[in-house]
């Protein structure tokens, strides 16, 4: 009579907690990885937008004694640095009526033209310090994106943790591993890494500000970072004013996030006067979109910029079916979030009901700037891709067996 089959051995504690670690340190090593791989690419094939011009024409602002100066300074950086075919292009030599040969060669158009780039101060004076140590601007504006988006990856890698006041379901790490890769391939951060803009730098400051507010590991902090946001990019006071009446229609309904609606306010009304003060000189929201979206003007500051209601709507109507996959899949995102009962039952945290509120918020940015570019859209979008994550984790969790206290080496209850 031949012996029954011996039943597996159970798991320990201690060899679940060695699994687990395995598992932590190989995400760990796949991130790293990943980082190393942003960073060569963004270093090996640096972008060379248009921008690039008026930016290193910012930085060398700083420092010149005239526009001329700066003009020329740029210039000669431009020419150094780029291929000639590509100096070509930035400075409109196939075009001599166009405004990029004008800004290039005229310093009272260059100087009119670096208006529109000067309400960054925080991404210029961190490039123009890069500078002081030997380095040529344009590859210190690159450099300072380059860090910026970086640490914007890890952001986003640590806004992926389950909460802190629940028990990581089984298998999270590949889970957050899965949603970080996601996140990283939806804004192509290996473009933003190899871009000589502002925005990495932005919306790590953002996303990283309203991280540390709503898990609430420091909200104080992360409200001082959404405030100094706005000197990385002036519209991000609106992601302080979206809190404070976040914060004041939670404590309509007995709750907070940390902070109190008054002081939310208080930073409200900082960050808009510093958005102010950034944008003193500027030549308004109507030139900006006339700008963009109708005409490049060679000689802004000599145009009084009209835009009509018709003419408005006719650019929304434009630029609204001109979608990236960010804004598609967010859609798609929100949809699943409240078919799902188990899902639309979490949208009582506040950080996942926060996130689901940057959706409209994003759709007020288009409105006041019609683009879809997703580097415009990394933060709101993002975030809400981290609410949805979070509102996934505490799905798991609740419906997951919860473990006895003999799995944490301890012995079950008689009661």
């Amino acid at each position: 009579m031949s012996e029954p089959p011996a039943e597996p051995l159970a798991r320990g504690p201690s060899q679940g907690r060695a699994s687990s670690f395995r598992s932590i340190m190989v995400g760990r090593l796949l991130v790293l990885l990943v980082l190393v791989g942003i960073a060569w690419m963004a270093l090996v094939r640096p972008r060379q937008d248009f921008d690039l011009m008026a930016y290193v024409g910012v930085v060398h602002a700083y420092d010149a004694p005239s526009d001329e100066a700066a003009r020329e300074r740029t210039v000669a950086d431009l020419r150094r640095e780029l291929s000639d075919e590509r100096f070509a292009w930035m400075v409109g030599r196939d075009y001599p009526a166009g405004y990029a040969h004008a800004m290039a060669y005229e310093p009272r158009s260059f100087a009119q033209q670096l208006v529109w780039f000067r309400g960054r101060p925080l991404f210029t004076r961190s490039a123009w310090l890069v500078s002081k140590l030997g380095v040529p601007v344009p590859r210190a504006l690159h450099l300072v994106a380059l860090v910026s988006t970086l640490a914007l990856a890890l952001v986003f890698f640590r806004g992926t943790r389950a909460p802190l006041d629940v028990p990581a379901p089984r298998g999270h790490e590949a889970f957050r591993l899965c949603v970080w890769l996601a996140i990283g391939a939806i804004f192509h951060l290996e473009e933003l890494a190899a871009s000589p803009l502002a925005d990495p730098l932005s919306s790590a400051l953002v996303v990283g500000g309203l991280l540390l507010v709503l898990t609430r590991e420091a909200p104080r902090a992360g409200l001082v970072v959404l405030v100094v946001s706005v000197l990385a990019r002036s519209d991000n006071a609106m992601y302080v004013a979206a809190l404070a009446l976040f914060a004041i229609v939670l404590a309509l309904q007995k709750k907070n996030v940390g902070l109190s609606p008054k002081s939310l306010v208080f930073a409200t009304f900082l960050a808009f006067a510093l958005r102010a003060w950034i944008e003193r000189g500027s030549y308004g929201w109507a030139a900006l979109v006339h700008f963009r979206r109708v005409h490049f003007e060679t000689y802004p500051a000599d145009v009084r910029a009209t835009l009509d209601a018709s003419t408005y709507l006719g650019i929304v109507r434009t630029w609204s079916i001109e979608v990236y996959a960010c804004e598609v899949l967010a859609l798609v995102g929100l949809v699943l979030l409240f078919a799902h009962p188990r899902l639309r039952a979490r949208t009582n945290d506040p950080f996942v009901a926060f996130s689901v509120v940057m959706l409209p918020l994003a759709v007020v940015r288009f409105l006041a700037f019609p683009d879809w570019d997703s580097r415009f859209f990394v933060a709101p979008i993002g975030l809400f891709f981290l609410g949805l994550a979070r509102a996934i984790v505490l799905a798991r969790t609740s419906s997951a067996p919860q473990p006895g206290p003999e799995a944490h080496g301890g012995v079950p209850s008689v009661e």
